[in-house]
């Protein structure tokens, strides 16, 4: 089931695509402590020493109460394959249709250096 924005908040605005890959993140990264044997309490334990990253606030950004920071996908990407992966899917990243991609022919897309 595909997400929808709160009332007052389109599609095209950045709070939501910022909403959706906290969320596609979140999942990732419960997916992946969950297939390395590890619970959120316990995945913490291993962050010692990693700024804000308490169990109360982990749980809070995969509850989506609290905004997730660029230094807690880089915590989450340094250490789990699946989150670098996502990150570095072209899929996961919604094209705007005012976007230079969008805006280029489709034969010289990917050929560009």
């Amino acid at each position: 089931m595909p997400l929808t924005p709160v009332e007052g908040i389109s599609q095209d605005d950045p709070r939501f695509a910022a909403a959706q890959l906290q969320h596609l993140v979140a999942n990732t990264v419960r997916e992946s402590l969950l297939a390395e044997g590890h619970s959120l309490r316990s995945y913490v334990q291993r962050l010692d020493g990693v700024p804000g990253m308490t169990y109360e606030r982990l749980v809070r950004i995969h509850r989506g109460e609290t905004l997730m920071q660029v230094a807690d996908l880089l915590a989450w990407a340094a250490r789990l394959r699946a989150v670098r992966a996502l990150l570095s899917d072209p899929d996961t990243w919604a094209e705007h249709p005012d976007s230079d991609e969008a805006a280029r022919p489709t034969e010289n897309r990917d050929t560009d250096s």
